[in-house]
């Protein structure tokens, strides 16, 4: 499950692609999506949840460790683009 923010919510829906690392596994990220929204945002932290089905075959990934999620909200193939 990951918290998104109120101002990101809106982008984020079923099978956005995403990018897990974890500390302790350095390496390349490991992909999913986005398998699940509450759709609903949390009235106390003003987060949408999110829910990510992980593959785990290897049991490497265990409950209770630490991630970083990257969801992809956006992309353009073979577009040049500046910063304002």
């Amino acid at each position: 499950f990951v918290d998104v923010p109120e101002g990101d919510a809106v982008h984020v829906a079923r099978d956005s692609k995403v990018a897990l690392r974890i500390p302790s596994l350095p390496g390349e990220p490991h992909g999913s999506t986005v398998a699940r929204t509450s759709w609903s945002l949390n009235t106390t932290s003003r987060t949408l949840t999110v829910e990510i089905d992980v593959p785990n075959s290897d049991g490497r990934w265990r409950p209770g460790q630490f991630v970083t999620a990257t969801i992809t909200v956006a992309e353009l193939q073979d577009v040049i683009s500046l910063p304002n």
